[in-house]
This record gives structure tokens, C-alpha cells and sequence, in this order.
């Protein structure tokens, strides 16, 4: 991130033209990367996802199914972001853009946080199943 960030003085020195024309460049250079990243993540998520969220109960009824959401639809504008830049090729509010999608991104990592700490919805739904706890026993010996 301090690379992109240490640019920033010398492409605001370039005249207007050649820096649209780097922007240009760089979107699509960087947007076959992304692009490919971009599909790798969903299909990654959907399966961990099925992994861990067993039905729409544990979905829209454990913290780890809400916290999946809330992730989910941040990373849907975080990509909502890209696609904008992808279609403009780094032309209008590039910048605004981008500063968009850096703090969506790092949303995006502290809810990915968050669900570490949490139990899969499939083990959440368990404990609840089973009365909400470890079972106890005792027993008495003479």
C-alpha cells in the first residue's frame, strides 16, 4: 500500500493528458488481474459458505450467519467499485473511487476478522439443538 501512496506526488506533477493515459493503461493491466481474483474469491466463498453455513436458518439466524452478510455486502460494493473503474478505464472520479474501495477493502478484512472469532453457523445451530450447552452428567457410587 506505501507504493501506490508514495506515487501519488508524482503523478499529480504530470500534465492532465499523460496521466489519464497511465490511468488507462494501468486499469486494464490491473483489472485481467483483478478480474481473475475476483472469480477465484467467489468461488472460494461459495464453497466455504456450504461448508459452514448448513441452510438459510444458520444464514439469517447465527451472529456467523450475520456477519457473513455484512461481509458479503461490503464485498459487493467493494467489486461494485471495481467494475466502475473497469468500465471508466480510470477516467472521471478515478481517484474518489479508489479511496472508496481501499476503505471498503479494509472493512472487508475486519469483518473477515470478526467471523474468525465466531463458531461456524453449523456448530452455533448444534449447541442450540442440543439445549444450548455441553451435556452434564453424575452419577453416585455407594
Amino acid at each position: 500500500m506505501g507504493f501506490p501512496l508514495a506515487l501519488l506526488g508524482p503523478l499529480r506533477a504530470m500534465p492532465a493528458k499523460q496521466r489519464t493515459r497511465l490511468c488507462r493503461r494501468t486499469v486494464r493491466r490491473f483489472s485481467r488481474l483483478a478480474t481473475l481474483a475476483v472469480m477465484i474469491l467467489i468461488v472460494t466463498g461459495v464453497y466455504a459458505t456450504l461448508l459452514h453455513v448448513p441452510s438459510v436458518e444458520g444464514l439469517l439466524g447465527t451472529s456467523y450467519g450475520y456477519a457473513l452478510l455484512i461481509k458479503l455486502g461490503l464485498a459487493a460494493f467493494l467489486f461494485a467499485g471495481g467494475g466502475t473503474n473497469l468500465v471508466l478505464e480510470g477516467r472521471g472520479p478515478f481517484g474518489r473511487i479508489v479511496g472508496t474501495e481501499l476503505i471498503l477493502a479494509i472493512c472487508v478484512l475486519v469483518a473477515t476478522g470478526f467471523l474468525t472469532t465466531l463458531p461456524p453457523a453449523d456448530a452455533e445451530q448444534q449447541t442450540v439443538e442440543d439445549g444450548g450447552g455441553p451435556a452434564a452428567s453424575a452419577s453416585l457410587s455407594p
